[in-house]
């Protein structure tokens, strides 16, 4: 399947393939995350927690339901592709303690 650009972050992307991505707030805190499926479905999933308040990652959707936190102003950047979980993951764990010190990966 041909690449084609990330209609939220411009990246080349295909949509069979999982992800390891980073969103940046306009105020740089950081979301690292990875997904096994699509990357604009994991984001709906986002701004559907953000706009009902509820849902995983209370940390996020307590940030970007603040006033001047707009979730729809941050920059996403696929940082790795594959169809493996486990590469995903191994991916993930090498980019988190870059990422660790603004980052809102936490459930709390």
């Amino acid at each position: 399947m041909p690449a084609k650009s990330h209609k939220s972050c411009g990246k080349k992307t295909t949509d069979k393939k999982g992800s390891v991505y980073l969103i940046t707030s306009k105020k740089g805190a950081h979301i690292l995350g990875k997904t096994t499926g699509p990357l604009n479905h994991r984001l709906n999933q986002y701004r559907h927690a953000i706009k009902t308040g509820q849902g995983e990652g209370q940390k996020i959707i307590k940030y970007y339901r603040k006033p001047g936190n707009d979730f729809g102003k941050a920059k996403v950047k696929v940082l790795f592709q594959s169809s493996n979980p486990k590469k995903l993951e191994k991916e993930k764990a090498k980019y988190m303690p870059k990422y660790k010190k603004n980052g809102l990966n936490t459930k709390k």
